[in-house]
């Protein structure tokens, strides 16, 4: 399964980065109050909101990406968060794996999910592309449910040499009943790590 799982995944993230950039496009976001630094937007998908955060980070898009795909530092904005691990790694892809508390009497919760980048524009344009999938090697563990990460794409926008515009869309369905007030909640949760990349990266 080692070289098997990146032409499994690999087309899938190809798929989404283009669904990213087409959610990026669309004028239906409903924007809310700004937070540290960040303009955040919603819009409706099926039965969960989908949220846009947008902020200029004082850093260039390499070391925005390498911020994000460190895996160590997902606890920073994730205090759910119980382990982290990568499963497979080849080139710039990344098959990951995170479990999370759940409040009790709920079983934990884990994602498996793929992570590459893309480079368009000469290098002024990056995009990092998370997307949950199945593999039949990394089955879910005991006591776990397997959530999902529907859609999760950075664009990095180079505007200066060390100054870059970050677009976050981000998408997380935890396989739970949710009421609906929690669930913008959530949501915006996940795409709070914008503000901690700002606050950490300037």
């Amino acid at each position: 399964m080692e070289s098997g799982w990146v032409g499994t995944v690999g087309p899938i993230l190809v798929r989404a980065l283009e669904e990213i950039k087409q959610f990026a496009s669309r004028n239906d976001w409903t924007a809310k109050d700004p937070a540290d630094g960040v303009q955040y937007s919603s819009r409706p998908h099926d039965d969960w909101p989908m949220i846009k955060a947008v902020a200029e980070i004082h850093a260039p898009p390499e070391a925005i990406v390498q911020f994000f795909r460190n895996v160590n530092n997902i606890g920073q904005w994730n205090d759910k968060l119980k382990n982290v691990h990568i499963v497979h790694e080849s080139g710039p892809l990344k098959l990951i794996k995170s479990q999370m508390k759940a409040k009790w009497p709920m079983d934990d919760r884990e994602t498996l999910y793929a992570q590459t980048e893309f480079v368009e524009n000469d290098g002024n344009t990056v995009f990092l592309i998370e997307k949950s999938v199945e593999l039949p090697d990394v089955p879910v563990e005991k006591k776990h449910v397997r959530a999902h990460l529907i859609y999760s794409g950075y664009i990095l926008e180079r505007l200066e040499p060390s100054r870059t515009r970050v677009t976050y869309i981000v998408l997380f369905n935890p396989e739970a009943s949710v009421p609906g007030a929690a669930k913008e909640k959530m949501q915006m949760q996940n795409a709070a790590r914008i503000g901690v990349a700002k606050r950490t990266l300037g």
